[in-house]
């Protein structure tokens, strides 16, 4: 989730549209402070370095209220998305305690508030950023709200694809009784299915008063792997003998990102159908995390030659620079690409607002294998772990979102919750950062996303929660 694919460039304000984080991180501030503490059932907190006040504002909130700025499309409260009939939910939310996930967790909260906290973020989510407006008959979408902060070629209220993906994909995991989101599932897919392009992947931009170009049409790879993974967890969720057959939409996707987005023989990532490729490489695109139940999934061979690519590429960076930063844009090898760009005329070989998502990536990628099966991302982890130790000197709101790779800050801003939040993930695979788990999650907790700025907050924020909670599980049997 994030502001790369088409040589973007990510304004000042879009701080406030972090992640990163899209997306992405599917990513790209959060200013005033959100959830108070829950101070009648939290547990007593340690004493720690790495110390935040999750009551102080780190921004001042804009002057126009979301309500304001919001009547543009329709939203709705999740229980107006609820299915009324029954259907089996084989893996309800929350699956922290039932499936297994590796990783610290917070030590300040229970697991039930930990799950309470998820809930919310869900609901926020729906509320404030899923809308019916402008869509397909039996279709969703998350809307980018009025800015500021839009990417320079969006509008306001339009949508991008890396925000339906982390959407599907997470309404699959929150489902339960309670939720019931298979319906809200259902029409953000067919949302996806309504803007397809040529190769069989939705749109990147969908707009609706300027023309839909080339670039518009193109595909935004990350978009992709998160919706074929999404429908994958929706087969093991639902079953596919119903309406929509998840498990063939899957393998389709799948068998189409192979096709299309990967460079061969490099097996590089393309960042989109028609460009990018070896000398073009956006790091924070690379899903490794599912590319071996794909294997498992098709028998091709692509997802374990991918996946040995990044694996490559992450090792590079660690020893390369020894502090777990990797780029924004880089060839396939690590080198420096001038492709890529963000807008920037290409300048992008440094850590910004797309490479925050990696560190969530890595923590991901830990729950569901553990150190023995991912060496090299449980080791880039703690060696981003370390740097962010040393850089933040017990102060996580002296962070800042850029940094050239060896460790020199470059940004202009600081304690921003969701920046904060994605980098403390790093922390989730060794006991001795459990201070930094429990401060970075605190501080994640601060962050606002009802204003009109958290388009991409409001998805990063439920993401992290749920890799924090051991919510962020994989219910296949493809790895068993």
């Amino acid at each position: 989730m994030k502001g790369s694919r088409l040589r973007r460039v990510v304004p000042a304000t879009a701080a406030a549209l972090l992640v990163a984080c899209l997306a992405a991180t599917l990513l790209v501030s959060c200013a005033s402070p959100g959830e108070p503490p829950q101070s009648s059932s939290e547990k007593p907190r340690p004493v720690s370095t790495y110390s935040v006040d999750p009551n102080t504002p780190t921004n001042p909130s804009p002057t126009a209220s979301s309500e304001t700025t919001r009547r543009a499309v329709t939203t709705h409260r999740l229980e107006y998305y609820k299915l009324p009939q029954p259907y089996p939910i084989h893996h309800p939310f929350p699956q922290a305690g039932i499936t297994r996930t590796h990783g610290l967790r917070s030590s300040v909260f229970t697991q039930a508030q930990m799950n309470a906290h998820a809930q919310r973020a869900f609901e926020q989510w729906v509320e404030h950023w899923i809308t019916e407006s402008d869509c397909p008959p039996g279709a969703v979408r998350p809307h980018l709200g009025p800015g500021p902060g839009l990417l320079y070629y969006t509008e306001p209220y339009g949508t991008i694809s890396e925000f339906v993906g982390w959407g599907m994909l997470l309404t699959v995991m929150m489902d339960n009784d309670q939720n019931r989101a298979k319906g809200l599932f259902d029409s953000l897919d067919a949302y996806r299915k309504a803007y397809l392009n040529e190769w069989g992947f939705m749109m990147s931009t969908v707009n609706y008063h300027k023309p839909m170009d080339a670039w518009n049409r193109d595909a935004a790879t990350e978009a992709d792997e998160n919706m074929a993974m999404g429908l994958l967890l929706a087969h093991y969720q639902w079953g596919s003998d119903g309406a929509v057959n998840y498990l063939a939409e899957a393998k389709q996707l799948i068998n189409d990102i192979s096709q299309h987005l990967v460079e061969r023989p490099s097996y590089a990532l393309k960042p989109a159908a028609t460009w990018g490729g070896s000398d073009t490489v956006d790091p924070a695109y690379y899903d490794s995390i599912y590319y071996p139940l794909w294997f498992a999934l098709t028998g091709d061979a692509t997802w374990t030659k991918l996946d040995e690519s990044y694996r490559t590429l992450t090792a590079y960076f660690i020893k390369k620079y020894g502090t777990g930063l990797v780029p924004e844009w880089c060839t396939v090898d690590g080198k420096e690409s001038r492709g890529g760009g963000n807008g920037l005329n290409g300048d992008s070989y440094f850590y910004g607002w797309d490479a925050h998502q990696v560190s969530t990536k890595w923590a991901i990628h830990y729950a569901w294998y553990g150190r023995s099966r991912t060496p090299v991302f449980a080791d880039a982890a703690d060696t981003f772990a370390a740097w962010i130790k040393r850089e933040a000197k017990g102060d996580l709101t002296r962070l800042t979102n850029a940094y050239t790779l060896d460790g020199k800050p470059r940004g202009t801003f600081t304690g921003l919750p969701g920046m904060v939040g994605a980098m403390g993930l790093s922390g989730t695979v060794s006991p001795q950062n459990q201070d930094l788990v429990d401060d970075a999650y605190r501080f994640l907790l601060t962050m606002d996303v009802t204003q009109h700025y958290g388009w991409g907050t409001a998805t990063a924020k439920l993401r992290d929660l749920l890799v924090y909670s051991g919510n962020f599980v994989n219910v296949t049997d493809l790895d068993r």
